[in-house]
């Protein structure tokens, strides 16, 4: 063997043969190497090296620990295919241990960062080299901080699931959704195991989701007004939004209610409710000349539904209704108009770099009305 320096009619000493055992050992293939020095006569020794080599592998085999024993992630013929133990298909483990190496590089490259093999063992009768892998597959998720919010709103927007692989680059896309739905302050995941199962904790502080809002401003066209809203932004814990406005002054008072969810349940369906009831004093001129004044009111409500699709956005359709009505001082006439409208939309949020993109985003809306029945279709061009 190359590895072994010691020669014949060559001086022996102890850190000889023990370099040379060293360097047989190295080489992977041996489970045991000891040496055998023998007395010829005053002058002269015989040193044997007596080698017991590692067994043959007819097939190496992977079983997944915490799944049904199978990988649930690669097949065996990938994991297989870094290591090689051509052409003597003997087991050496520094080939193996190198194989296994590059195997759990894969894993870790792709985001299974908590994959590791845990033990190896060798079935001498079928001569199979069976591998235990541990893929890190979650048996639980647990939620914390979250007083309010309920536990499925966080969840729908959490990739990961008990029996599947922990995945960090998941992970940190389910981390980053729950935070975008604007319910929390702090988003924090951590794992532990327990009885050698690995659990995921995500830990949330909550927002404060009711506000309330009073105020007033003054108007040299409407003189002085007063406004008051509510806003409930997650009601009953299940992600809805509730917002409510009063405004009050001499010629002008505007009520709003609205409605509306991101996502419906567990669905990526949404929906908006708007309700509303507008009375307004507008002044009347002629030749820059005040002559009197025109009553408004406006009454109505949209609704739109929709559904968010990827490349496309949020599509919509949203219906509509209002009655118009208007006296005027000045003719001594009144005028109703009923609106009803109906409206596809597609919504699309092209944002390229924050605070200052410059992608432009397109969004096609359809309208149909009635009253004067009219359709219009328009292609909008918003920098979003």
């Amino acid at each position: 063997m190359g590895v072994i320096k010691t020669r014949i009619e060559s001086t022996l000493t102890h850190d000889q043969i023990r370099s040379d055992l060293e360097k047989i050992y190295a080489t992977g293939y041996f489970s045991d190497v000891f040496a055998v020095l023998s007395k010829i006569n005053s002058d002269e020794y015989s040193l044997c090296y007596q080698l017991v080599e590692n067994p043959p592998v007819k097939k190496i085999i992977f079983r997944s620990y915490g799944s049904s024993g199978n990988n649930s992630i690669y097949p065996d013929s990938l994991l297989q295919g870094q290591i090689n133990f051509l052409p003597t298909k003997i087991l050496n483990y520094e080939i193996l241990q190198k194989g296994l190496d590059s195997a759990i590089t894969v894993y870790h490259r792709n985001g299974y960062s908590l994959a590791r093999f845990e033990n190896i063992r060798y079935d001498s009768v079928s001569r199979n080299l069976e591998v235990s892998l541990n893929e890190g597959i979650i048996s639980r998720v647990e939620l914390t901080g979250n007083k309010r919010t309920k536990n499925w709103v966080v969840l729908r927007n959490f990739p990961l699931r008990p029996g599947k692989p922990f995945n960090s680059k998941l992970a940190s896309r389910g981390i980053s959704n729950i935070h975008s739905t604007g319910f929390f302050e702090n988003v924090i995941l951590s794992t532990y195991s327990t009885k050698q199962r690995l659990v995921l904790q995500i830990k949330v502080k909550e927002k404060k989701f009711n506000l309330v809002r009073i105020g007033a401003h003054f108007k040299d066209e409407y003189k002085a007004e007063a406004f008051l809203q509510f806003v409930d932004a997650n009601v009953l814990g299940v992600g809805n939004e509730v917002y409510t406005h009063f405004q009050y002054g001499e010629r002008k008072q505007i009520y709003k209610l609205n409605f509306k969810a991101d996502r419906i349940f567990k669905t990526y369906l949404t929906y908006k409710l708007d309700i509303f009831h507008r009375r307004e004093k507008r002044r009347l001129y002629d030749e820059h000349q005040r002559i009197g004044y025109f009553k408004e009111k406006r009454t109505g409500t949209t609704f739109s539904f929709g559904q968010h699709i990827s490349r496309l956005g949020t599509m919509s359709i949203e219906t509509r209704w209002e009655k118009t009505q208007v006296d005027n001082d000045v003719s001594k006439t009144k005028s109703t108009t009923n609106i009803r409208s109906l409206t596809l939309r597609s919504l699309v949020d092209t944002f390229d770099k924050y605070p200052f993109p410059i992608l432009f985003s397109f969004t096609p809306t359809g309208q149909f009305s009635s009253q004067d029945s009219y359709r219009n279709f328009r292609w909008n061009c918003t920098l979003k």
